[in-house]
């Protein structure tokens, strides 16, 4: 169904059911729609829609990434499904702009149902700035910061882990990053995965370690993208 409604929502890509140009009033799904990004901590400069334009390479993994945004509830609603990697080590080519589309069309499918929740169903985190923001051992702003994501994360059906691997990680960082991880695989949540590395290779057990390496590429399917093409 062609779009004719407030081109402004950021909903527009995934529904295309408003006919009203002034979607705040009218529209059910779109006020449950942006609660669900504000509980989903996903920074407000990504709620907007983003063009992606894939290099010829990387059509095919484009094709996947759009197969499994259509089934993307039935696949977080069901306990035990398989997690996904997105991965490519050029930078810049689309593996958070995917990610975060994932999450956003599973966020629009259950916007009816949600409405009025308080707690998050996606969640989107960052892991360089989580790691950091978990070391402000004077409880300030980043601490509160990091404590509001770990909620969201722990709890949420769909969570992003962004950018794994991005950065060296002490013991501390790493015990952060593998007990909330292993807590939702062992409780068959559903997880999205972005990092710049392609393979269960040694350079990924050294970064990461070897548990959380094996946790996450041994539970997910994997989707590499190649290429350098992204936004349009």
């Amino acid at each position: 169904m062609a779009y004719s409604g407030n081109a402004d929502c950021e909903f527009v890509e995934y529904c295309g059911e408003c006919k009203y140009a002034d979607s705040d009033k009218i529209c059910l799904r779109r006020p449950g729609f942006k609660a669900q990004l504000r509980l989903s901590r996903l920074p407000a400069y990504q709620w907007q829609n983003f063009k992606l334009i894939p290099d010829e390479i990387d059509v095919p993994a484009y094709e996947k990434l759009a197969s499994i945004a259509e089934t993307i509830t039935d696949r977080v609603q069901t306990l035990g499904s398989r997690n996904l990697v997105i991965c490519g080590d050029n930078m810049g080519n689309g593996k958070t702009t995917w990610a975060i589309k994932l999450l956003k069309y599973y966020l629009h499918d259950i916007a009816w149902e949600v409405y009025n929740d308080e707690y998050a169903h996606g969640a989107f985190v960052p892991t360089s700035q989580y790691v950091l923001d978990a070391k402000d051992f004077s409880y300030g702003s980043a601490h509160k910061r990091y404590e509001e994501v770990r909620d969201a994360a722990d709890r949420a059906d769909l969570t992003v882990w962004d950018d794994i691997g991005s950065a060296e990680y002490t013991r501390y960082d790493y015990i952060n990053l593998l007990v909330p991880i292993e807590r939702r695989i062992l409780a068959g949540k559903f997880n999205i995965f972005t990092t710049n590395f392609t393979s269960y290779s040694d350079d990924f057990i050294n970064r990461v370690g070897d548990r959380l390496a094996n946790r996450i590429w041994q539970t997910s399917d994997i989707v590499e993208l190649k290429g350098e093409g992204a936004r349009g």
